[in-house]
């Protein structure tokens, strides 16, 4: 789980510093920066597990050079400066799923065979509060990426804050010109040059030796960040297992049907989901093609029907109710504007979904929806999203609870100050 984020130099986001929890809904206009802020840790994410800087931007959106603030002079000033950089700094408290992958791949790696262990026995993992912090650097005359700090460091909690533990040297840090990795239990530091091309966390360790930088690559392989693309959503995906889709909702075929074959209750189960939000819908099913392709079917009025004839809004429902599936291994789930396609009726059962998959992991929305907050309530941080002179702001709406939430709601989403008789109009009021 995120608890706090700061992004400093990326697109649009200059200083944004965020608490986040466990449900946590942005809302703001077009063009505000909401998408930037999944961006920037769905790349993070990847920066921290992928072998290189480079193959961590193969999914961006957007070339590396258009992630890095370009000022008031444009693409064009950025491209007369030497030297260009993004921080990105994270607090994350471990999961239980983390900890326990990274305990039983140091089992296997000393001999064992993986099982779980006794809950009596001693863990290696004992922090659960972990500080990352990663500073990116361009030449954007040649489009060469660097990594220029980088440190991974336990946290302690006082008072609801949180702060560096002093009590634990840090696992990972700068010094002088050299980045410091040290094996825990052990005195002699690993140190590796800056401005290399891949982050330190993501190379090969001996997991024993490095614990807790195990622990915390697990739990960033495991965000997950989505904007659904229906095109791609109808496609027959090849036969292959999938667990999970990727960030457009692609292999949604074969994710139903790896489903339907290893766990059917389960799949059964999503059935129902479907049905309750769409009740012409009797259900759906996959099928193997002569081709080795898996198509998806829905089934209405006693006809099936491809995926390539079944509306977007069916569409990212199936979608929806993959992502937030107990089976999705996920600690975080960004959804980018869950609403889109889908009939404001079937919102409140939406949001339902949504809470409920709060109870077992992170669940972070953006968002364009004025019901959306409604139904979700005040469980919900609501965090409202605004541009101005070209950078993102980000702000609590603290007093956004009860009989504020909807007029708070309102101004958050407007783009310009809204008339009387608009705020009359939706609401604002009673």
């Amino acid at each position: 789980m995120i608890r706090r984020v700061l992004v400093d130099g990326y697109k649009s986001l200059r200083g944004v510093e965020l608490a986040l929890r466990p449900l946590t809904l942005i809302i703001g206009p077009n063009a505000g920066g909401k998408s930037n802020l999944f961006d920037a840790l769905g790349l993070l994410s990847r920066m921290a597990t992928r072998p290189s800087l480079a193959d961590a931007f193969r999914e961006h959106r957007g070339d590396p050079l258009e992630a890095f603030y370009y000022g008031e002079e444009g693409l064009a000033g950025l491209l007369r400066r030497d030297h260009a950089e993004f921080t990105m700094e994270v607090d994350v408290e471990l999961s239980d799923t983390a900890i326990r992958r990274a305990e039983q791949l140091m089992d296997i790696y000393r001999g064992g065979n993986g099982e779980l262990r006794p809950a009596k026995a001693s863990r290696r993992i004992t922090e659960r509060l972990l500080r990352y912090r990663l500073t990116v650097a361009i030449c954007p005359k040649t489009g060469v990426l660097r990594v220029q700090d980088e440190s991974l460091r336990a946290l302690t909690e006082v008072g609801g804050e949180l702060r560096p533990d002093e009590r634990r040297r840090p696992f990972l840090e700068r010094v002088g010109n050299r980045l410091r990795l040290r094996m825990e239990g052990q005195a002699r530091p690993m140190e590796y040059e800056i401005g290399l091309n891949h982050t330190i966390v993501s190379l090969p360790v001996y997991p024993p030796h490095y614990p807790h930088l195990v622990a915390f690559r697990e739990e960033l392989a495991s965000w997950q960040f989505y904007y659904f693309e229906p095109r791609q959503m109808r496609e027959e995906s090849p036969v292959k297992e999938v667990e999970v889709l990727t960030s457009s909702g692609g292999d949604l075929a074969a994710f139903y049907y790896t489903l339907q074959r290893r766990d059917p209750l389960q799949f059964d189960n999503l059935q129902r989901v479907l049905r309750a939000l769409v009740p012409s819908v009797e259900g759906f099913s996959t099928e193997l093609t002569d081709e080795g392709k898996v198509r998806l079917k829905i089934r209405e009025g006693g006809v099936d029907f491809s995926a390539r004839l079944i509306s977007e809004g069916t569409l990212r429902l199936l979608g929806l109710i993959a992502i937030l599936s107990p089976s999705n291994p996920a600690a975080v789930i960004g959804l980018e504007e869950p609403e889109n396609g889908v009939h404001p009726r079937r919102l409140k059962i939406i949001a339902d979904l949504l809470r409920e998959a709060s109870r077992r992991r992170q669940v972070l929305i953006n968002t364009h929806s004025p019901l959306l907050p409604d139904y979700l309530g005040d469980e919900a941080l609501l965090i409202r999203c605004v541009r101005r002179d070209g950078s993102s702001s980000f702000e609590e709406l603290t007093g956004a609870v009860g009989l504020f939430r909807r007029p708070a709601v309102g101004e958050a989403l407007e783009e310009e100050e809204p008339s009387i008789s608009q705020r009359i109009l939706r609401g604002d009021w009673g």
